[in-house]
């Protein structure tokens, strides 16, 4: 349902301003919506305030005709890359709609990114995770970076959305980093309108988020890193239990008939494709020779960036991801 602007009701004799409530749904909560709408309200000299709610996202917005037609018009047609906008809602400020902090229409002066609401009913859709962005690929494999090979690197372009969620509204308090509190870096990135961190909520780094270890056959951790650990289990022809977001899958070297058997053995697969990880922008057609072989498993061309690639193994996956040996 659309209605225009021109419909908000004045909000002050002869002020020029409308103010209008807007609910916009869709795929809008963990995709950077309410860092996108504050930057755009910033940019139009728009002021208000926007929050999550269990319907998507809530605005009250006050602005000038042209302003107000330009932000929602840029809300419809350029949202968020993540963002999948079904409908954008307008309509007056009315008494019966008032479940934000005004109590009566105002002149904001700022425009606000405010706390979630869960008082009004309703049903929103969860962005799934996302692969890293190049931005973020981009500080993974950079030695200065101080998330430099961390798996868990994330920004409101990309990272777990689906797997981390306990509730809606979305925000971190409902999600599984609630037992991760941010340090002072990264509640730095998370407060600064001008990073693309701005209130991404599973961020985090290896200061004070999640931690990677490797378990031996025991259930015990051994010393060492664990990335490399993998990579010798693998090249040693081991079957290798990689715990992520989303689930446990198992991965083992694509190159050594032996391994692979051994995973079809003791998953009873002997007659199912299983999943080949290649490197970015590898096709799976110059690396089919081990596929061609034993003529069970296909190679897929699967983008990778979770490890460093310290060799070109590449690893069957019964989940149809994997790390690189």
């Amino acid at each position: 349902m659309e209605h225009s602007v021109m419909k908000g009701r004045m909000s002050g004799p002869g002020a020029g301003r409308q103010c209008v409530r807007v609910k916009v749904s869709g795929i809008v909560q963990g995709v950077g919506m309410r860092p996108f709408l504050h930057r755009l309200a910033r940019s139009l000299q728009v002021t208000g305030w926007a929050r999550n709610t269990l319907e998507g996202v809530e605005m009250v917005l006050e602005g000038d005709t042209e302003s107000l037609s330009s932000f929602v018009r840029e809300v419809r047609e350029n949202p968020p890359p993540l963002a999948v906008v079904e409908a954008v809602e307008l309509m007056a400020d009315s008494p019966e709609r008032r479940t934000g902090p005004e109590e009566r229409i105002q002149n904001f002066e700022t425009f606000e990114i405010v706390d979630s609401s869960s008082e009004l009913p309703g049903n929103t859709l969860i962005a799934p995770d996302m692969a890293p962005c190049p931005d973020c690929v981009k500080e993974l494999f950079s030695p200065s970076d101080r998330r430099f090979r961390y798996p868990f690197i994330n920004c409101t372009n990309c990272g777990p959305r689906f797997t981390i969620i306990k509730a809606l509204p979305y925000d971190r308090a409902r999600t599984s980093m609630e037992n991760f509190p941010m340090c002072p870096a990264c509640r730095e990135e998370y407060g600064d309108i001008e990073n693309r961190r701005y209130h991404a909520q599973p961020d985090c780094c290896p200061v004070c988020g999640p931690a990677v270890y490797f378990l031996d056959s025991a259930g015990e951790r051994a010393p060492g890193d664990p990335f490399r650990l993998a990579q010798e289990m693998l090249l040693a022809g081991g079957i290798l239990a990689v715990k992520g977001i989303g689930g446990i899958h198992l991965a083992c070297d694509a190159g050594n008939a032996g391994a692979v058997e051994r995973l079809r053995r003791i998953k009873h697969r002997q007659n199912r494709w299983l999943s080949c990880a290649l490197p970015s922008g590898r096709r799976s057609g110059s690396a089919g020779s081990a596929g061609r072989r034993d003529g069970f498993w296909r190679a897929r061309d699967v983008p990778l960036s979770c490890a460093k690639r310290s060799s070109r193994t590449p690893c069957v996956s019964l989940a149809g991801t994997a790390a690189w040996a």
